[in-house]
């Protein structure tokens, strides 16, 4: 299993998004390391809890700007988070259960970062720079 590289492709051009995205690779890159034998391997709850926190206020900055900007598609974006939002209370349930492979959990987190950034994410970078570029202050 490959840890995830941050790189130009990823990059929105929207400084506080970019760096939410990073951090969002970092904390997947750790859990994989962790399974990997690399670093310590960061407890299944604290992850989650931990993701769960980070993404829901990420979603809600990304959500905001495209409100602000009047972006088309904010309400089918919205449901794409809400997904990944259900699908961390399922892993969550998983764990207490003591049934979730982390190997399952990492590989669907790095799937999902990547195609959520360069599919969904793109999409809504037209309509936010072409609002004058007023992003930084959400």
């Amino acid at each position: 299993m490959e840890t995830l590289e941050w790189n130009a492709d990823y990059a929105t051009g929207i400084p506080e998004i970019d760096a939410q995205h990073s951090y969002l690779f970092e904390l997947t890159n750790r859990f994989i390391r962790g399974i990997l034998g690399q670093s310590e391997m960061i407890p299944l709850p604290q992850l989650l809890s931990e993701l769960s926190a980070y993404a829901r206020r990420h979603f809600s900055y990304e959500e905001l700007l495209m409100q602000r900007a009047g972006y088309a598609h904010l309400e089918e974006h919205r449901q794409s988070h809400d997904r990944l939002s259900d699908r961390i209370l399922q892993y969550s349930s998983e764990v207490e259960a003591g049934r979730l492979d982390p190997r399952d959990l990492a590989e669907f987190l790095r799937n999902w970062l990547k195609l959520h950034i360069l599919r969904d994410d793109m999409r809504y970078i037209p309509a936010l720079t072409s609002k004058g570029g007023n992003h930084g202050n959400a």
